[in-house]
């Protein structure tokens, strides 16, 4: 693995879309990252583009081999869903008055969702991580293995020096950029979630989600998708909160 290229991909990259999108979702970090030559493919392309801090989602994906989630293969009927990005879309559908059943889901996937240009400006998605590198889980760390590089000894240390940048900059993008509502999705950060907004968060009991704004842009924590006992009528009503602040 190039480690001089990793080390840029590490600290350049944060995501996908357009900063200038009114919807904007931020997570942990992305999934994958099974195998070494899924990271290599990906630095890879991520150069070969530019090396740019925002790539287009469908673009990007499908050039390092996963455009399942854009294009009809053969011996296919639809794009396959991919579960996080799938709930991301419904809460934009719904707080947009759209339909979100399964076929809207995978159309907006497919269409808009982390789009670096977008046709319906109103509905356009930046989609950032907190962290750059993918991995399967928290309890995994394949870096150590991959790396000659001190920070990616292990997680404990590739976050230590990371998070508090990475945060520093997402708060500069926010201020700048204004959008309209950011969603952080992944309530077991929710202490980093904070530190981005700058304001303390309101719990609702009831909808299980935590709001707050500063007169300008709407923060949203909730659940992860992946989280338990959070099905799609949790996040339709997510998108239907922020319907209220649009």
């Amino acid at each position: 693995m190039d480690d001089k290229l990793l080390q840029r991909y590490m600290e350049t990259f944060y995501g996908y879309g357009n900063y200038a999108a009114p919807f904007w979702f931020i997570g942990m970090e992305e999934g994958l990252g099974n195998e070494k030559e899924e990271i290599v493919r990906r630095l890879k392309q991520w150069n070969e583009n530019g090396g740019k801090e925002l790539e287009d989602l469908k673009e990007f994906y499908s050039a390092i081999g996963r455009p399942e989630f854009f294009t009809l293969l053969e011996n296919r009927n639809d794009i396959k869903l991919q579960s996080t990005w799938a709930q991301l879309c419904r809460i934009v559908l719904t707080a947009t008055k759209q339909r979100c059943d399964t076929g809207a889901v995978k159309c907006f996937q497919k269409r808009r969702l982390g789009r670096i240009s977008n046709d319906v400006p109103s509905r356009g998605t930046c989609l950032l991580e907190l962290l750059p590198l993918p991995s399967p889980s928290l309890g995994d760390w394949n870096y150590e293995k991959w790396s000659k590089l001190e920070i990616l000894s292990s997680r404990e240390n590739y976050k230590k020096n990371l998070l508090s940048i990475r945060i520093a900059y997402i708060q500069s993008l926010i201020n700048y950029h204004k959008p309209k509502v950011v969603v952080f999705y992944g309530v077991t950060y929710q202490s980093y979630w904070q530190e981005i907004s700058c304001i303390p968060f309101n719990y609702q009991e009831s909808n299980k989600i935590s709001t707050s704004d500063n007169g300008v842009t709407h923060f949203f924590s909730i659940n992860h998708p992946a989280a338990m006992g959070s099905g799609n009528a949790y996040f339709e009503n997510v998108g239907e909160l922020i319907s209220k602040v649009l």
